[in-house]
């Protein structure tokens, strides 16, 4: 793993075996003065240590940026804020510039548009198939296997809830690790 110690690059390294004592063993030679040796076991606690922040936030951001359709994290509104804080003094500025009549025929029309909207969807209801009265059942072997992980933080009151759930679907060996909810 390259460190930069002291303006230099400098290598840490975690020899396994009869390398590790071959090199502990001998003078070092010039070309190993940029290589510092050090156990398996601490070189991992140094990544851990100095790597959990940007491992932590690539988890947390990595599904937004990756996938943002897939993720439930709160989404960036730069563009879009100014454009909304930009559209307001502009309205209110264009409304206050218009005559009564103005204002009320652009009233009328919103309200049409509204009420033809809502009208369109209970027509769509009205006239809507009818759901299958019955579905296919599929072979429980055939059913892909699914992980569900729930992560929980300072939301105790509502495990037995979330067990309750988990526990009614209706999928093979979803019983078999649900943890008990207490």
């Amino acid at each position: 793993m390259p460190v930069c110690e002291a303006g230099e690059i400098v290598w840490i390294i975690a020899p396994r075996c009869l390398t590790a004592r071959r090199l502990a063993s001998q003078s070092q030679p010039a070309w190993l003065q940029s290589f510092r040796l050090t156990s398996s076991e601490r070189l991992l606690r140094f990544v851990a240590r100095h790597t959990q922040k940007a491992l932590g936030r690539r988890a947390a951001d990595g599904l937004r940026r990756s996938r943002p359709l897939f993720s439930n994290a709160p989404r960036r509104h730069g563009a879009k804020r100014i454009a909304v804080l930009g559209f307001v003094p502009l309205a209110v500025t264009i409304l206050s510039l218009l005559s009564a009549p103005a204002i009320e025929a652009l009233a009328t029309l919103l309200c049409s548009v509204f009420l033809g909207a809502a009208g369109l969807r209970l027509l769509s209801v009205a006239f809507a198939r009818q759901t299958p009265r019955s579905s296919t059942r599929i072979a429980d072997h055939e059913l892909p296997i699914y992980t569900i992980i729930c992560a929980l933080y300072r939301e105790a009151n509502v495990v037995d809830g979330l067990v309750a759930a988990i526990r009614s679907l209706d999928y093979p060996g979803i019983m078999a690790q649900t943890p008990q909810a207490v």
